[in-house]
Formats: structure tokens, C-alpha cells, sequence
């Protein structure tokens, strides 16, 4: 796939460099090519070309996914806006409508408007529905669970993961079905469940090495405190239930997601 966004860039093939940054956002997103995968879609959206405003916007939407998984508040935020203007001027589609609210809610979240967030996330999970998108309301799921949690609500929070758990197991979606299994861990790591939550992360922690994964989404910013990237070296379920422990700790005693998530970076 380099070899053929290295084509496309340099023979000008705007639109075609563009579908296949846009195909492959998820995969720079879920592997922790953070700073590969941007690389390659800013190429392309800044090139001189026409190309389809869906297309742009599954670009400018793989942009703003990565950067705000960087940190980078600023740039998602520029090019979640120019998705917005896109959606104004041109419809594209309800699927890739659902990424973006899906998008604008969590920076909605990072910015601490939880109430506009878990709108956001409720009208994306709607389009997906609509469009019959399984794997999308399997992630919307996992994704209003993650903000019914950070609410407090975790109730709610373990409704939505176990719903999401369910349909990912269905669909064989390894990728969403780790990611919910830490996410349900840690919210019944909160609620005084050790025992289940130490199955959960550890079957997720399994999940995560069988596939060689070179980055690792355990969570959302706001639940977790951030992602944790493994880089090349892979975790012991040992070492990962005690991280879960410290996270918690910190998350409960102190509420500061930013020291959670520092945490989860000393990972070895």
C-alpha cells in the first residue's frame, strides 16, 4: 500500500490517493500509525486535484481521528470543521455522516461538553442503524458507553459494552471487541469488580498480542486518560492488570485523566 500512495502522489493522482488514505485511516488508527498515517492523507489533501467531497471528507476524517489521538486538539478540530463544510455543501452519505458525528463528539468530550457529546454520538449511532452499518453500531456503542461512563452513569456504561461486546463477537470484530472488553474491565475495575475486570482486560490484552498489534486503543481519552502505544514491544497480562489497578486509582481518587494516561504511556 506505500508503494501505491508513493504512485499516486507522485503521478498526481489526487482521487485515488485520497480513497486509499480514506480506506486506510481505520487501519493507521487501530495499528498506532499515527504519524504514518497523517503523513500520507495530508500529502494527498494537499495536493492540486479535483476528487469527490466524500472522499475528501473520509480523509480529512482519518486526519482529524489521528491527530486528536496525538494530541493534536488544534489540527482535528480545523479538519473536522472543513468535514463540516463539506456536509453543508454537498451531502455524503450517511455512513460517513455517522464517522463525523461520531468525530465531533469526541472532541465534544475532550473539551468537556459531555451533554453535546453523547448528542453527537446518539445521532451517529442512528445513522448507522439507518444505513444498516453493523460494525459502525458496534463502535457507536462502545463509544456512547465510554461517555455514559466518564458521566458516571455506569449502569448505562455496562449496558452499551455489553451490547457492543455481543455484536462485535458476531461480527468477529476482533479490533472493537478488545477495545470494549478493556473499556467494560476498567468500569467494573471502578465499581470494586477485580475479579471480572481482571478476566475482561486480560482476555482484551490477549486479543491485542495474537494480532501483533503495534499500538494498542485500550480506551478513550476521556475514560482511560488516552491511548496506550506499545510500539513494538507487547505487554504481559501481569503487567497490564497492575497498570489497570494504578489507572483506576488515580482516575478515583484523584479525577485526572492526564495523570491516568501517563500511566498508561510508562507501559514497557
Amino acid at each position: 500500500m506505500r508503494a501505491a500512495l508513493s504512485w499516486s502522489l507522485k503521478h498526481d493522482e489526487v482521487e485515488l490517493a485520497l480513497r486509499l488514505g480514506g480506506a486506510l485511516r481505520w487501519f493507521w488508527n487501530l495499528a498506532g500509525y499515527f504519524s504514518e498515517g497523517r503523513s500520507w492523507l495530508e500529502a494527498a489533501l494537499g495536493k492540486e486535484g479535483s476528487a469527490s467531497a466524500e472522499v475528501r471528507a473520509k480523509a480529512l476524517a482519518g486526519v482529524s481521528w489521528l491527530a486528536s489521538d496525538q494530541g493534536d486538539l488544534e489540527r482535528a478540530e480545523v479538519a473536522a470543521e472543513e468535514v463540516l463544510k463539506l456536509n453543508t455543501e454537498a451531502g455524503i452519505g450517511s455512513e460517513v455522516a455517522a464517522e463525523f458525528k461520531n468525530l465531533l463528539g469526541k472532541l465534544a468530550t475532550i473539551r468537556g461538553e459531555h451533554e453535546q457529546a453523547a448528542r453527537l454520538g446518539e445521532e451517529g449511532l442512528a445513522l448507522y442503524q439507518e444505513a444498516g452499518d453493523k460494525p459502525g453500531i458496534s463502535w457507536s456503542l462502545g463509544k456512547l458507553a465510554v461517555l455514559s461512563a466518564e458521566r458516571g452513569d455506569y449502569e448505562r456504561a455496562k449496558q452499551l459494552y455489553e451490547e457492543a461486546i455481543a455484536l462485535s463477537r458476531q461480527l468477529g470484530s476482533v479490533s472493537l471487541l478488545a477495545q470494549d472488553l478493556g473499556n467494560l474491565g476498567y468500569t467494573l475495575l471502578l465499581e470494586g469488580d477485580l475479579e471480572r475486570a481482571t478476566e475482561l482486560n486480560q482476555e482484551a490484552a490477549d486479543l491485542y498480542r495474537k494480532q501483533g498489534r503495534r499500538g494498542v486503543s485500550m480506551s478513550s481519552s476521556t475514560t482511560w486518560g488516552g491511548r496506550h502505544s506499545c510500539e513494538e514491544t507487547t505487554t504481559s497480562p501481569g503487567t497490564f492488570t497492575k497498570t489497570v489497578s494504578s489507572s483506576a486509582k488515580i482516575w478515583v481518587t484523584e479525577r485526572s485523566p492526564q495523570r491516568a494516561w501517563k500511566v498508561w504511556r510508562a507501559v514497557p
